[in-house]
């Protein structure tokens, strides 16, 4: 039989969709969230370290290689290499925005997994929580406050971050009944972002800044109670933060994993074409945490019960519902391309009264949408679910901060130990643990 070069034309566009060559992160992200899981954050900047040597991440997940080394860094101690890998994230998060218009439309035609990762809102916020909190290890409180100010700024500018993609995509579209409209989430602002900014203003002595700063936190912790499963910002001397001879040392502990995307399928039938469509669509998976306590105290006999700051996987998903329309929306822009790429090559062959390429055609169509479709599932995969935090004073020398971590029953679920050496001339130390179960 001699086939004709349009139908080899559509028929490798049919299955170029579905077929064409990508590696699968899927493995180094299981391995990664195990790891990190063990708490030996040494091993996990080894592991992070020998996936960027054999090549396991592509150009296109840059970002992904930046967030996870940049955790893993953070977590071993080693800050500068942590705050060069985070800011590397960020700026490779603004370049991409730049070019995502050209790339959300493309994602028309092939599988979100073939294009460069954009990061997700939730991941550009959180990437200056870090960035403020290596700063603040390294002793550069100027240089947090600019950091901790971008979380609120980026979540307050949110809508406006998605106005041109949306307009993009819509005007893009060829496809009636389809409306390219973001979401709505019920947040507004950072809780952890608030209360960094209002210590911060404190300890270089910024009264009024460090007020308002104050202000913004409680209200926003109001507002977030309504997204977050656990009461947030409950400590009876909360205004201490604004008292900075008060206190010389900030503990902050996270507990809990990151949403995680899992893929959720779900194939609608079209009668007037007998065809089933498959919908391949990223979703957030919740990992709640054990924990609903935690406190500190030192072995020179001062205690302190650290707050719940945030729940940053509900931040996340509460983040998330401003894209997912989008997502969905492209999803089924792409798959309907593909079956009327499909369909019409169907039909000229049958109209050529070539019958057997015509059911080629159709076994195609239908095969390459169940192969071609897989939602993108990359992502963050270290970064912790919830943040506590408070301020101590605590005497000058050497001593061990003991941070536990309680159940809801109170049961010690995890304990961790920090050798802290208080110098008069240091305004703002920092203790800062995870216990990421």
């Amino acid at each position: 039989m001699k086939i004709k070069i349009k139908y080899i034309t559509v028929g490798g566009l049919i299955f170029g969709m579905s077929c064409a060559a990508h590696y699968n992160l899927d493995q180094a992200q299981v391995n990664l969230r195990n790891s990190f899981a063990g708490g030996n954050y040494t091993n996990t900047v080894s592991l992070v370290e020998n996936l960027e040597k054999t090549n396991v991440y592509q150009p296109k997940d840059q970002l992904l290689l930046y967030l996870e080394k940049g955790t893993a860094y953070h977590f071993a101690g080693e800050y500068k290499k942590s705050f060069n890998d985070f800011d590397l994230a960020e700026r490779n998060i603004e370049s991409n925005y730049t070019k995502s218009i050209a790339r959300g439309i493309k994602s028309f035609v092939v599988n979100d997994n073939m294009l460069v990762y954009d990061g997700e809102d939730y991941e550009d916020v959180y990437i200056n929580a870090f960035k403020a909190l290596n700063f603040i290890h390294m002793g550069d409180i100027d240089g947090a406050l600019v950091e901790a100010r971008r979380m609120s700024y980026k979540i307050e500018n949110l809508n406006v971050r998605h106005n041109g993609l949306t307009s993009a995509l819509e005007k893009a579209n060829t496809t009636k009944g389809i409306n390219f409209k973001s979401g709505k989430a019920e947040i507004q602002s950072s809780s952890l972002s608030h209360f960094l900014s209002s210590v911060l203003f404190s300890k270089t002595y910024k009264f009024d800044d460090a007020r308002i700063e104050f202000e913004r936190m409680k209200s926003t912790f109001a507002q977030q109670q309504l997204i977050s499963s656990k009461p947030l910002g409950k400590q009876d001397s909360l205004d201490k933060l604004i008292y900075p001879d008060t206190y010389n040392t900030l503990v902050m502990a996270f507990a809990g994993k990151s949403p995680e995307k899992q893929q959720k399928d779900n194939r609608i039938y079209l009668k007037e074409i007998d065809t089933y469509i498959k919908l391949s669509l990223p979703v957030l998976r919740m990992y709640p945490s054990n924990v609903y306590q935690v406190r500190a105290r030192s072995s020179k006999g001062v205690s302190s019960n650290l707050m719940l700051i945030e729940q940053m996987d509900h931040v996340a998903k509460e983040m998330y519902k401003i894209k997912e329309p989008i997502i969905y929306a492209r999803t089924y822009v792409r798959v309907a391309a593909k079956i009327i790429a499909g369909k019409a090559a169907e039909k000229k062959a049958k109209d050529e009264k070539n019958e057997t390429l015509s059911g080629i055609f159709n076994v195609i169509t239908k095969v390459g949408l169940e192969i071609s479709e897989k939602a993108d599932l990359r992502g963050w995969q270290s970064m912790p679910g919830e943040a506590y935090g408070f301020v101590m004073q605590l005497p000058e020398g050497e001593q061990t901060i003991t941070v536990e971590y309680l159940s809801q029953q109170g049961n010690v679920l995890f304990t961790e130990e920090h050798p802290i050496t208080i110098q008069a001339q240091n305004p703002l130390h920092i203790i800062e643990t995870i216990y990421w179960n």
